[in-house]
């Protein structure tokens, strides 16, 4: 009889097994470093839409850092407008219904007739609100904008307004010593007004015709010693004498323009005292 006899080393089916799960492992490793790694990264967007008009931090300026008009022009001052957080703020979420335009001269007196037509506030097309105005009278003053009792940043802005050519229709006078009655001989003066079509005084010197009728005879009277001469900012003043009693009619006039001054007393008095 042979005896059976067994080598070293662990029987063949545990052997096999060991293998086996050797070789798994390795396929696994292999398996998991080549395939590629994906990092996975998360962001979240959102918006932030500006809040509402905050009057106090909106910026108030002209257009075009044009300050200086000529009455009955049209003045255009105009807001960036923002909200508490200094965010611009755009046409569609602005409400422009709370700004306040008003006007002061420079020594704080308010201008009722500064601003004599606001003829447009609303967006234009960069974001801007823009105010337009007509500036009549003549001066220095300062444009304040204000909402909802705020102040805006850059208010009051100056600007400065300059009379138009004077219109003779629109001219006045007076006697300077309040009456029409003087003794024959004497000088009979009267103060000119010479102002343009908004009432604003025009400086300068200009030559005005007078023309003197007896009212009587319907006569003229020579006026060989008719004077002008500049009285103040845009007051001349006339004077003549008459050498005749009797009730008279002066007109001021101006050939150039084709009309008189007709806000006056024209009938005077020349007396014959004992």
């Amino acid at each position: 009889m042979m005896r059976k006899t067994h080598g070293l080393g662990p029987p063949p089916s545990l052997a096999l097994n060991l293998f086996d799960e050797i070789l798994n492992l390795h396929l696994v490793e292999k398996l998991k470093f080549s395939l590629p790694v994906r990092e996975i990264t998360a962001s979240l967007h959102f918006i932030v839409g500006p809040g509402d008009l905050y009057p106090a931090v909106c910026v108030a300026s002209w257009m075009n850092l044009e300050s200086k008009f000529e009455a009955g022009s049209k003045a255009r001052p105009f807001i960036l407008a923002k909200d508490a957080f200094g965010n611009n703020i755009s046409s569609t979420t602005g409400d422009i219904s709370l700004f306040l335009v008003h006007a002061t001269h420079v020594n704080g007196f308010i201008l009722s007739d500064a601003l004599e037509v606001i003829t447009y506030m609303g967006w234009d097309q960069f974001g801007y609100i823009v105010v337009e105005f007509l500036a009549t009278t003549a001066g220095s003053s300062l444009l304040h904008l204000e909402g909802k009792n705020q102040t805006l940043n850059g208010s009051p802005l100056p600007f400065k307004v300059s009379p138009r050519p004077f219109e003779i229709t629109k001219c006045s006078a007076e006697w300077t010593y309040g009456s029409n009655a003087l003794q024959i001989f004497s000088n009979m003066e009267v103060f000119i007004y010479k102002k343009d079509r908004f009432s604003n005084l025009v400086d300068g010197f200009y030559a005005f015709d007078a023309r003197v009728v007896n009212k009587a005879t319907d006569l003229s009277v020579p006026l060989i010693d008719l004077r002008l001469k500049i009285a103040g900012t845009g007051v001349q003043l006339l004077s003549f004498s008459v050498s005749e009693p009797g009730e008279f009619e002066l007109t001021i006039f101006d050939d150039k323009q084709g009309g008189g001054i007709t806000d006056m007393q024209n009938d005077f008095t020349s007396l014959l005292l004992p």
